[in-house]
């Protein structure tokens, strides 16, 4: 367990908080509230400023493979289905 853990002196300026996103399901991160963030010194910022701008040459350093992508939505779905009710 987590107490436990920070007992033995791990971790032990960690904040365990619901950040309080407006709407995660649809990808909506802005802040409900800001007090957790404040909490850690974290400043919003301007989500659609934000990512890798640049020469095209550059931006496209930053993408990603397919075959990335898609085991990355792979660990996503078991990673759900792992948390989903009922399953233990």
């Amino acid at each position: 367990p987590f107490e436990s853990w920070r007992s033995r002196g791990m971790d032990v300026h960690s904040i365990i908080a619901d950040p309080q996103f407006m709407n995660p399901a649809a990808s909506d991160f802005r802040l409900r509230n800001n007090a957790v963030a404040n909490k850690i010194g974290f400043k919003p910022f301007a989500l659609d400023r934000s990512g890798v701008y640049g020469s095209p040459e550059w931006r496209k350093r930053a993408e990603i493979s397919p075959e990335m992508s898609s085991a990355f939505d792979n660990t996503v779905s078991a990673a759900e289905k792992e948390k989903a009710p009922g399953k233990k």
